[in-house]
């Protein structure tokens, strides 16, 4: 405390005593006080770049009442010169007692020492993204200063910066970019939750002096925590540290260097007790496995509980949600929410012989990633693999014999290689129901190498078109056509042209007429990939392989003219895109068609090019008059002129108007 009364009385003193102020480098400018402009000075400190205040004085009347924002950019009103804002300066706010919320705005990378000081008033600040150093004794005696959280790019903390401030749900995480806690940094904040920086190298003296009895947690930095009212949890690596664990030793009290640290054997949150399955020396990673020491088999409910972080709809990466977690039981992914787990990626601590028809109930997984395991002998794989959905990828342990289940098993070779034997997808129409349910998002997360590779609708029975889309290349037994552009018909129709393929690419969309057989292809590469959430402003056939498409194109208002939807009853002349309807969806590996003209009807007609000698064309009855030598379809021949009707021409089936 003396120290502290001491520090005021210095800034009290020094603005008291100050030099005369210099008047070359300084000019008034204008902040904003409760929306009215108001005097403040600046200092220039290089080319075209000021500070706030000169680094002795107050920059602004310490009688300024109310709220405050710092502006970070000022024009000189002597030459009209503009300046950026960078830094504000030592002692700009010092015991402007009456200051209740001040902004920075975005742009200022620095608060220098005592800036704040004294500010007793002072609730809220908002910081720019752009701060990177806070300086010594800046909030020093801001008791009513309430943070939330500190900004994210900031690096270094000065020494009793925060001292008597108040943290929101006295919880503080500390920016990963901080390396040093300096003396006394959060003495007397009364916290209780501290989440510590990865990047941390040493705790200095006092840090976090009568702090109050806090709990210590540190995770891995691609790790987001997620901090709630009964503690701090996340998703996959955990630290944890406790004060009592430091022999008489604390981060509260004394000195404490970071190399001291030691994890607990375990912890409790949400009502489960974590215990620590990997250890090793800090910085590290330690991956704590989840279990209950009573009622182990209560896993339901606790996914249940987690699901609002592991189906988080803004979760990162493209096939979300991604969930990882150690300690399963068979139990756990159970449920109703079950459906909507696209991905799993499993951590290397798993009991593969623990973990038996685990996710059985995962019937819209896609993928499950096992790479970072450990290989598995054949009853391991049984048990983890059991009940497994039958289109899902298995991205097997590295280092996993060529032995381990075969179909839709991915391994990886000594290159890094990823390939399967066999990589197969067999869709029915529950699949396609599940799809829609879940709103699938039928990607994976690597590519890979398949020695065969086989896709198979049910609808492919009935032997008409439909739009396809193959995550591999392929020569098929059926007809492909791709789209080639818009064509103008007689009179005004206008219709979408599409060219017979011998060959299906990856990633395409065409329009695809089944022999009734699989599409098969040797040694390919599988890829598939989401087609883009805005597609180009043209005609065009696009990708797609989420359900929901359609209607998150017509909610966002992302596409300009008619989206249509592909139509085929089986009845000669009737295929056709139908315009789409709001919520009309699309299952996986189908494709819509968008029409950039706003004026097309509902319906569009698809004309097919290319098909085969025995296919019926249309031709003029004119053309007809050229040659005499026709066939009716019974092979009798015509010496006369052809009437309307269906005859055989030069190995042709041709059709008269």
């Amino acid at each position: 405390m003396k120290k502290y009364i001491l520090l005021l009385l210095l800034a009290v003193c020094t603005q008291l005593s100050a030099d005369t102020l210099d008047k070359e480098t300084l000019f008034k400018g204008t902040a904003m006080l409760n929306g009215k402009a108001i005097p403040m000075w600046f200092n220039v400190t290089g080319n075209a770049t000021v500070e706030i205040g000169n680094g002795k004085n107050a920059a602004i009347s310490q009688y300024a009442e109310g709220k405050l924002v710092v502006p970070s950019n000022i024009v000189n009103p002597a030459d009209n010169s503009s300046y950026k804002v960078t830094k504000v300066a030592n002692f700009a706010f010092s015991l402007c007692s009456k200051l209740t919320e001040v902004t920075l705005e975005e742009g200022i990378k620095e608060i220098g020492e005592q800036v704040f000081s004294g500010c007793n008033s002072l609730a809220s600040v908002r910081y720019p993204a752009s701060l990177t150093t806070i300086g010594r004794g800046a909030f020093m005696g801001c008791k009513q200063l309430k943070h939330t959280l500190l900004p994210e790019n900031l690096a270094t903390i000065g020494q009793e910066s925060f001292v008597e401030n108040q943290f929101a749900d006295s919880k503080m995480q500390l920016p990963w970019r901080i390396t040093t806690i300096p003396v006394a940094a959060f003495q007397d904040c009364k916290l209780q939750i501290v989440v510590l920086s990865p990047s941390l190298i040493s705790v200095e003296e006092d840090a976090f002096l009568r702090a109050g009895a806090c709990d210590f947690y540190m995770f891995d930095r691609n790790i987001v925590p997620i901090v709630h009212d009964k503690g701090i949890s996340v998703a996959s690596h955990w630290f944890a540290t406790k004060p009592q664990n430091y022999d008489k030793k604390s981060f509260c009290n004394g000195l404490l260097p970071i190399s001291a640290m030691v994890p607990q054997d375990e912890f409790t949150a949400e009502n489960i007790t974590y215990k620590i399955e990997q250890a090793g020396q800090y910085p590290g990673v330690f991956t704590a496995s989840a279990y209950k020491k009573s009622d182990e088999m209560a896993w339901t409910s606790e996914f249940n509980a987690l699901k609002e972080s592991v189906l988080n709809p803004t979760f990162p990466g493209k096939w979300k949600p991604e969930f990882r977690v150690n300690g399963i039981k068979s139990t756990f992914f159970a449920g109703a929410e079950i459906v909507k787990l696209h991905h799993i990626a499993l951590p290397a601590s798993i009991d593969a012989s623990l973990a038996k028809n685990t996710f059985s109930q995962c019937k819209a997984l896609v993928s499950l990633d096992l790479s970072a395991m450990k290989p598995l002998n054949e009853g391991e794989s049984n048990a983890i693999l059991g009940g497994i959905a039958e289109n899902t990828i298995v991205y097997a342990p590295k280092g996993q014999a060529l032995s381990y289940r075969d179909c839709n098993v991915v391994l990886t070779k000594d290159n890094g290689q990823r390939h399967t034997r066999h990589f197969k997808i067999h869709l029915d129409d529950s699949f396609d129901a599940l799809a829609l349910e879940a709103s699938l998002a039928y990607q994976l997360p690597y590519s890979f190498m398949a020695e065969r590779a086989t896709f198979y609708r049910s609808s492919f029975k009935n032997k008409q078109k439909e739009t396809l889309v193959l995550p591999f290349a392929a020569k098929p037994q059926g007809k492909a056509y791709a789209f080639a552009g818009m064509k103008k018909q007689s009179g005004t129709e206008t219709v979408a042209s599409f060219a017979k393929k011998d060959e299906l690419l990856a990633n395409i969309s065409y329009i695809y007429e089944s022999d009734g057989t699989e599409i098969s292809a040797e040694n390919v590469e599988v890829n598939p990939k989401v087609a883009e959430s805005k597609p180009l402003e043209k005609d065009n056939l696009y990708a797609v392989y989420k359900a929901d498409l359609i209607k998150k194109l017509a909610e966002e208002k992302l596409l300009n003219g008619i989206v249509y939807t592909f139509n085929a009853d089986g009845t000669a002349g009737n295929t056709t895109f139908v315009q789409a309807s709001d919520d009309a969806k699309i299952t996986p590996f189908h494709a819509f068609f968008h029409l950039s003209d706003k004026n097309a009807g509902a319906n569009l007609k698809p004309l097919f090019e290319g098909e085969a000698s025995t296919d019926i064309q249309k031709i003029s009855a004119e053309t007809a008059n050229e040659d005499n030598t026709w066939f009716n379809l019974q092979g009798v021949r015509f010496n006369t002129k052809p009437q309307k009707g269906v005859y055989i021409h030069k190995g042709k089936k041709l059709m008269v108007p």
